[in-house]
């Protein structure tokens, strides 16, 4: 979900700016919210905006891939050489503060 928003966001940015330099405005706002409306541009302007939509494509991608680095970086720096399983790491005591188990109650 969150790699979607980031695509959306990113081809928003790259889109409004350089969409309205190739049609007006209001063609535009019908073309970011319908892909069918690039069909009954011009050839030439259908073109350009066929190639726009392109290049926000690579944008978004360029995105992903720059995050994704960074997650692996971070991932990376959370590599132990000799880590304790869970079940043998230390824990204090006072800090988890278990309940009492009760014992179960014997029919009468």
């Amino acid at each position: 979900m969150i790699g979607i928003a980031i695509c959306r966001i990113a081809q928003n940015a790259y889109l409004s700016g350089r969409l309205p330099k190739i049609v007006n405005s209001s063609t535009a706002t019908l073309i970011r919210a319908s892909a069918n409306q690039i069909a009954l541009l011009p050839a030439e302007q259908a073109a350009a905006v066929r190639r726009l939509y392109g290049e926000a494509f690579n944008f978004q991608w360029r995105v992903l891939m720059y995050i994704s680095l960074v997650n692996i970086f971070f991932a990376l720096m959370t590599f132990r050489r000799h880590a304790k399983p869970l079940n043998e790491a230390e824990f204090d005591r006072e800090e988890r503060k278990e309940e009492p188990v009760a014992e179960p109650m014997e029919a009468m």
